[in-house]
């Protein structure tokens, strides 16, 4: 989770104007500095205390002990700026978006905060609906700290006790579950052209470990979709993921004498 979040403050950071509050900042600053201990330790069975200085400055006076009080408290701040009018609608959006990023980063499919799902979460909420149905998944987050004062350990854990819980897209609602709406472009976020940008790879080149990935079986890496006379094929994040890691592994040069016979159409 820690990880996740991360990836998507960054996101949201480069693309976007966020507003994260000290607390905030020091949750996930703190929430990494254990995540990378906790490495360290997986790997090389050692402890972060014990490879660095002893005389360290605590980065917070205050820590957060309870993520529920903590986001209700920016909630509020978000809800006065939502009622002083549009003249505020920016800052309250600013706000909103690091909150944002705790719930889209913790769903199965992990995608980045858009335009379309922070509109649409303020419209609902100028509309009178609570704020644990627009982010339900923030309903689901934990702190697990230890030590007294400044705690050392900070993990983002994702069990809190919920009367709720959220279902996946296309997984049927029983029982007392909050449906997740998703926008198709959201998921479907990338085109080739994209996933190339990325990569720094010609499209061919891509399309080449697209086929060794065989990305097109599968509905969690890539989907299409018609609109009237346009076909869209898109690709998820997942996509991206997987596609920097197979280029990590094998050379372009090996791929494409594997698959480029496939990219033109001259093998199937």
């Amino acid at each position: 989770n820690t990880l996740s979040i991360l990836d998507v403050l960054r996101d949201t950071a480069v693309h976007y104007y966020q507003d994260v509050s000290e607390d905030i900042l020091y949750l996930h600053a703190q929430a990494a500095v254990t995540l990378f201990d906790d490495l360290l330790n997986r790997v090389f069975e050692e402890r972060l205390a014990d490879c660095i200085p002893k005389r360290i400055l605590p980065i917070s006076t205050r820590p957060p002990k309870d993520l529920k009080v903590l986001i209700d408290s920016e909630l509020s701040q978000v809800d006065e700026l939502l009622h002083a009018g549009n003249r505020k609608g920016i800052q309250a959006a600013a706000r909103l978006r690091p909150i944002l990023a705790l719930a889209t980063a913790t769903r199965y499919d992990a995608e980045r905060v858009t335009e379309s799902e922070l509109r649409k979460a303020i419209n609902r909420r100028r509309q009178g609906d609570n704020w644990s149905v627009i982010l339900p998944e923030v309903a689901q987050l934990k702190l697990e700290t230890q030590g007294d004062g400044s705690p050392i350990f900070l993990r983002i854990k994702k069990d809190a006790d919920i009367a709720v819980s959220v279902a996946k897209n296309g997984e049927p609602v029983v029982g007392t579950v909050i449906k997740q709406e998703y926008d198709w472009f959201d998921k479907y976020n990338l085109s080739v052209s994209d996933l190339a940008e990325k990569v720094q790879l010609t499209v061919p080149k891509v399309r080449a470990y697209l086929f060794e990935l065989n990305v097109w079986t599968n509905s969690e890496m890539y989907g299409e979709k018609r609109i009237k006379s346009q076909l869209y094929k898109r690709y998820t994040k997942k996509t991206l993921d997987a596609l920097r890691e197979v280029v990590n592994r094998i050379s372009v040069e090996d791929i494409w004498q594997k698959h480029g016979l496939k990219v033109l159409g001259k093998q199937k």
